[in-house]
């Protein structure tokens, strides 16, 4: 498959739309109906892909572009939310392993599915397409999907005064810019442009600057902000935002192997292995993690997989053999594949409910500004090593050079240079997969960090006191204070955590409503009846 090498940096309008809403819409999310929010989402995309198909100038396509990210970050934060509302703990690694697989397949196989549909029937239909699937989408939300939420903000579909007063609307302006300075800034390094030029450290250094503000302006409102910095007190939920920050930069390089095959068809095929072993990965570390209940196994080994997988990729010679590369490929999708665990349900574990949304929207900033990183990262490196075949291709620039790969070579280079041309390029390729091996070897020491909270769900029928070490890691501290005995105050609180965060089975509205008592006697006896 042929690319311009000084185009295959990702455009930068959908990407920092998206990276820069993401806050945002975890704000809407805490204030307004998660599935009202979610379907508003799946409408915003929907329209922004239309406008993309039929723009015919590039200020329009950008403006559909923007759309379209604006709502997938909308649709990136509420499949978490509702996942979280409608899944008890217990049983999320096992279908967030179905879900990882459908994000996986999009993730690694779309890139070369709309090279296909572009090269056969045309750009626009990349947009079009994608027009069904939302239509299924949103049909499925309205009458598959109840809204968990049974305050007054889930009722109506118009906001109301006090809501937008409680959307931090300042805040998440300052987080958005500041975020879509740093995209922008990023997505401009590594083509045509250096680290050090006014295009790319402008935004940049706008960016730091922003986020400083930003940053005072957040900590002042506390829980009114659009991201409350008391969560990151949670050293738990901070040690997930790190670890996730080199897990989505390893994987970034994958999305090169097009530049090393022919056309579209084999590099179709020669992904296979990795996104077929990435799927069972997903699939694996699911299942694992719902008979040991506990994440890290899963985490550890699939960041060693990732690691080793990089190591192997990198190893690789302009002879290596197809089935060679094609393995090596494979682990790292193994790898990969069993890392998407810690992602979905990891911090999930971590966070009180109400917590969620601004959580899992954080998550979501990091992979993007984490994966604009590495792009940009690797983009400089492969554009930097290219270079160097002006030494067999005087006159040669990588910033001016178009659809290069094996055949570009063979037309431009002189026999008894194509060796050493072949080299160069092979090691401009491979030298990615060194960063992804970094970041890989980083990721497998912090996993050993991450929490070994227990996922397993509460027993019925088993005494208050015997369940303490079961959710002893979610408590942070008693619920009021008084001047009685508060232990079974304690049990009930601890109780209700693990309830309302591992399973709201069994429970029912009467006895919701009992427990809302505070009374120390009848908390034990409620306590131990369950």
């Amino acid at each position: 498959m042929a690319v311009n090498v000084a185009d295959s940096n990702a455009q930068p309008d959908s990407l920092a739309a998206n990276g820069a809403s993401l806050l945002t819409f975890g704000k809407m999310y805490a204030v307004l109906s998660t599935k009202k929010v979610f379907l508003v989402s799946v409408i915003v995309s929907a329209a922004g892909s239309v406008v993309c198909a039929v723009a015919k100038t590039s200020p329009v396509f950008i403006v559909g572009r923007v759309l379209a990210g604006l709502g997938c970050a909308g649709m990136q934060v509420g499949t978490t939310l509702l996942t979280a509302s409608i899944m008890p703990l217990h049983k999320r690694p096992f279908y967030g392993g179905i879900m990882g697989t459908g994000e996986t397949l999009a993730v690694m196989a779309g890139p070369l599915v709309a090279g296909g549909i572009a090269q056969s029937v045309g750009w626009p239909w990349c947009f079009w397409i994608n027009l069904p699937v939302d239509a299924i989408l949103f049909v499925a939300l309205v009458f598959l999907v109840t809204e968990h939420r049974t305050d007054s903000k889930a009722r109506g579909w118009f906001m109301r005064l006090e809501d937008l007063g409680e959307l931090d609307l300042p805040g998440g302006f300052l987080i958005a810019g500041g975020t879509a300075c740093l995209l922008l800034g990023l997505n401009s390094a590594g083509t045509s442009n250096s680290w050090t030029e006014a295009v790319v450290l402008a935004p940049i250094l706008v960016s730091v600057a922003v986020f400083v503000v930003a940053a005072v302006d957040q900590h002042k409102k506390m829980d009114r902000a659009t991201f409350p910095t008391r969560l990151l007190k949670n050293r738990h939920f901070v040690t997930n935002l790190v670890w996730l920050w080199t897990q989505a930069g390893s994987q970034i390089p994958t999305s090169y192997y097009g530049l090393a095959t022919e056309s579209v068809l084999q590099a179709s095929i020669g992904i296979l292995p990795t996104l077929g072993a990435s799927i069972v990965g997903t699939i694996a570390s699911g299942l694992l993690a719902w008979a040991v209940h506990y994440l890290p196994p899963g985490t550890i080994a699939g960041t060693a997989m990732m690691a080793v997988g990089s190591g192997l990729l990198y190893s690789l010679r302009p002879d290596s053999s197809r089935p060679v590369w094609m393995g090596f490929g494979a682990v790292f999708g193994l790898g990969n594949g069993f890392t998407t665990q810690q992602v979905a349900v990891g911090a999930q574990a971590e966070l009180d409910e109400k917590d969620f949304p601004a959580g899992m929207s954080a998550l979501a900033v990091v992979r993007n500004v984490s994966a604009a990183i590495f792009i940009a990262v690797n983009h400089s490196v492969f554009m930097g090593r290219l270079s160097r075949l002006s030494s067999v291709m005087p006159g040669f620039s990588p910033a001016s050079a178009t659809n290069i790969n094996r055949s570009y070579l063979q037309g431009r280079v002189s026999p008894e240079n194509f060796p050493r041309a072949l080299n160069i390029f092979n090691d401009a390729l491979t030298r990615m997969f060194l960063v992804s091996m970094g970041l890989g070897i980083a990721g497998f020491l912090i996993a050993f960090f991450l929490p070994w909270t227990s996922l397993k769900k509460p027993e019925a029928g088993t005494d208050a006191s015997d369940e303490l070490d079961l959710v002893e890691p979610v408590v942070r501290q008693p619920p009021w204070n008084s001047d009685h005995d508060t232990g079974p105050c304690q049990i009930h609180y601890r109780h209700t955590i693990a309830l309302e965060r591992g399973d709201r089975e069994g429970i029912s509205q009467d006895g919701s409503e009992k427990w809302e008592s505070k009374t120390p006697e009848h908390l034990r006896q409620r306590c131990v009846s369950l």
